[in-house]
């Protein structure tokens, strides 16, 4: 979401931060390729006509449903799963 322009990155650091206090991952296993969890996701019962649909944050509290179907959005959805650690840090491009 914050890559997208929805969420705002200090509120998703704040999220990570609470999520990591209680014990919980904040990063995707690093054994798994981006494009194995695309590929994985694709069956997911949100997927309609090819396109993969998420529930993302656009505040803390609330969310909405967006279609993940451009170039630009795969990319930063990929460049997401790739992060591993670095999940809602600014990282110079």
């Amino acid at each position: 979401a914050v890559r997208l322009g929805l969420f705002e990155r200090l509120e998703a650091q704040r999220i990570k931060r609470l999520i990591a206090a209680v014990g919980l991952p904040v990063a995707p296993p690093a054994a798994l390729a981006a494009e194995d969890i695309l590929a994985a996701m694709a069956l997911d019962k949100k997927t309609i006509d090819g396109r993969l649909r998420f529930v993302l944050p656009s505040a803390i509290g609330s969310v909405a449903v967006h279609d993940i179907s451009t170039d630009a959005q795969m990319r930063a959805l990929h460049d997401t799963l790739g992060s591993g650690p670095l999940l809602c840090e600014e990282v110079e491009a």
